[in-house]
């Protein structure tokens, strides 16, 4: 894990699936790592976080119309 920002996260793998990432965050528990994260799994993080800080539905309406506008 890296410390730093990636300066080209295509040249990067998933964290998670391994697949080629599209996005990065950083981690506070994990001593604020950064983390490379492939399109379907940064929509289930943000899912997860969202419905934790705003609730289901409403984290539901952002979720979906970021999903559409990020990755179709």
């Amino acid at each position: 894990m890296r410390t730093k920002p990636y300066k080209d996260i295509r040249k990067a793998r998933c964290t998670r699936c391994k697949a080629p990432a599209v996005a990065e965050w950083e981690t506070c528990a994990l001593g604020n790592r950064r983390v490379a994260l492939c399109g379907i799994c940064d929509a289930q993080l943000n899912r997860v976080a969202l419905r934790f800080v705003i609730g289901a539905e409403r984290a539901n309406k952002f979720c979906d119309r970021y999903e559409r506008r990020k990755w179709s």
